[in-house]
């Protein structure tokens, strides 16, 4: 930036008054009217009076024509190199003020393709959930139905059997299906797991109650281990429920967030004279039950309204935890 841009709007003034007494006084300080031309000539305001004052200098003094002409010239080269620059200072803050445009709508161009994509997978995931979910029941219905028959059919066989060269195919048979039923059972509480969906399954709760202006924030990943769903949901519907119970206020939050290190939940509500005691009552020591066997933490703070905090890590003595 030079000088010139730096100036107030009263010194462009100051020195087109101090170069005319100069110039009046001492013809010597003519030789320095290009170098004012050039800066003056950065202040729109000032493109006249460089050119009044050169005038003033042609009209009174006694220097040579030549030296004149020189000046004069010199002086127009440096009002036109001023306005030049200024209009390059122009065009090049332009310029950058289109840059940043740019990259600031690149930037939100990215960001809305991320919040798209993101949204994508929420709903594949959404929908693998309600797939699993309708899996599992279909083998339920279906598949576990006639195995569950099956083992009743091969019991009565083995009931009326007289055959002793039957009795023990009719036990192996039996063992089988009991093997086959198991794995079906097992696999259907695999699938039933992991189709629990903890955002909705919070989100229908809150949709449930009446009489709270309720807010629901949930930043977890895909993928969460089937305890730490459990865990969450009930503890939810515990404080949920007690607020509904007990609370005087008409705000309900929760924040489910997943960290690198931990997963929190936190539920607060604006209710107001509730005091703690020093046994708590069956809900919370549900709530301390669990958190403590996922080795969390919990706090509750009743300043300001209550507020529950639960910090369970994601790492046990035991390594990872297991989806």
């Amino acid at each position: 930036m030079l000088i010139a841009d730096r100036l107030s709007p009263t010194a462009p003034v100051l020195i087109h008054v101090g170069i005319f007494i100069l110039c009046c006084l001492c013809l010597k300080f003519v030789v320095f009217l290009p170098l004012f031309c050039f800066y003056l000539s950065r202040r729109p305001v000032c493109f006249t009076a460089p050119i009044g004052v050169l005038s003033i200098i042609l009209a009174s003094a006694k220097l040579p024509m030549d030296t004149l002409l020189l000046i004069g010239v010199l002086c127009l080269c440096s009002i036109l190199y001023g306005y030049l620059t200024t209009a390059l200072t122009t065009l090049h803050q332009q310029m950058k003020h289109l840059t940043d445009t740019s990259k600031t709508n690149e930037l939100l161009a990215k960001e809305r393709i991320r919040m798209i994509r993101k949204e994508q997978n929420n709903m594949i995931y959404t929908a693998t959930l309600k797939e699993r979910n309708r899996i599992a029941r279909e083998i339920h219905d279906n598949v576990g139905h006639m195995l569950t028959r099956s083992i009743l059919q091969v019991g009565a066989i083995q009931t009326i059997n007289k055959e002793p060269i039957l009795t023990n195919p009719l036990s192996d048979l039996r063992a089988t299906l009991d093997t086959a039923m198991n794995s079906i059972r097992s696999s259907v509480h695999d699938l039933h797991d992991e189709s629990i969906d903890t955002k909705a399954a919070i989100q229908d709760m809150l949709n449930d109650i009446t009489g709270f202006h309720t807010s629901f924030e949930y930043d977890m990943g895909n993928i969460v281990p089937k305890d730490i769903k459990y865990c969450l949901i009930s503890i939810a519907k515990e404080a949920i429920t007690n607020a509904v119970k007990h609370s005087n206020g008409d705000q309900l939050s929760i924040l489910i967030r997943e960290h690198p290190g931990f997963y929190q939940l936190t539920i607060r509500d604006n209710g107001t004279g509730i005091h703690l005691t020093t046994s708590p009552g069956i809900g919370l020591t549900n709530i301390q039950e669990r958190v403590q066997s996922l080795s969390g933490t919990l706090q509750i703070s009743t300043e300001s309204g209550f507020r529950l905090f639960v910090s369970i890590p994601k790492y046990t003595q035991k390594g990872d935890r297991t989806a």
